[in-house]
């Protein structure tokens, strides 16, 4: 589902008309790179043998698919009513996904955790990181139009709801690293950051090549590259930390 989810809006010509709503090339390009991101996550979590890192990825999953159903609740009049298939696939999925992700989560939730205890600073960043993503992920769920000002390209209400998910996923996963972490757990949390933070703005340079729609000078654009750009250094951080914690046998 992520492979075709995210192949039809990294490739918006195929997706857009498929959409249970209308969608601009922009908001289409920077969902499919969540969807892939997400679906990297699963195959991560799926292969790696161990209990840990998909206990993590539920954990997302569930809060980024709870968020975006109820988004599509608040906003259901901007489902078209065209495109019936394309909506009930839409609510079936979702629907469907929340329920059994947040019954996997609460299933492995109370399995003992391996690893070790973070350092006192490590900790310290990631709680000032998780109150940032909540925070932001607020912003976009309550005050969504104030919230998105200065992104580079028009988010409506709906969408940036929807994207609130993507920070509130993030504040899960660093709360699940907040008292023990493994490499498996890292290596995670890293790949879900680099990959997100990263595609997004080459999902933003790569349509605005032909679009011609993004003020890369403005103060806005800068801001909002700043906020990708350090997810996307955030995640290639933990990724080196689990690299070293791999070296010292944790």
């Amino acid at each position: 589902l992520g492979v075709v989810l995210g192949v039809t809006l990294l490739v918006p010509a195929l997706g857009i008309p498929l959409w249970p709503w209308d969608i601009k090339p922009f908001n289409a390009r920077f969902i499919g790179v969540f969807y892939l991101t997400g679906w990297l996550g699963a195959l991560y979590a799926a292969f790696i043998g161990r209990l840990s890192p998909a206990r993590g990825f539920f954990r997302e999953a569930a809060v980024f698919t709870g968020v975006a159903t109820l988004s599509s609740l608040i906003h259901r009049d901007s489902f078209l009513a065209e495109r019936r298939l394309s909506v009930a696939v839409w609510w079936i999925t979702y629907i469907g996904f929340c329920a059994a992700l947040t019954w996997s989560a609460r299933m492995v939730g109370g399995s003992p955790q391996p690893g070790r205890p973070p350092g006192p600073g490590q900790r310290r960043l990631r709680d000032l990181y998780a109150l940032l993503t909540t925070a932001y992920g607020l912003a976009l769920f309550a005050v969504p139009a104030t919230a998105t000002a200065f992104w580079p390209w028009p988010v409506d209400s709906f969408h940036a709801r929807v994207y609130s998910g993507i920070f509130f996923a993030g504040t899960a996963v660093l709360l699940g690293l907040r008292n023990t972490e493994t490499p498996a757990d890292l290596n995670l949390a890293g790949l879900l950051q680099a990959v997100l933070g990263l595609g997004a703005i080459w999902a933003t340079w790569s349509i605005d090549l032909t679009a011609h729609r993004v003020n890369w000078s403005a103060g806005g654009t800068w801001l909002w590259l700043a906020l990708f750009g350090g997810m996307g250094l955030a995640g290639l951080g933990m990724l080196a930390q689990a690299r070293r914690l791999r070296t010292q046998g944790g």
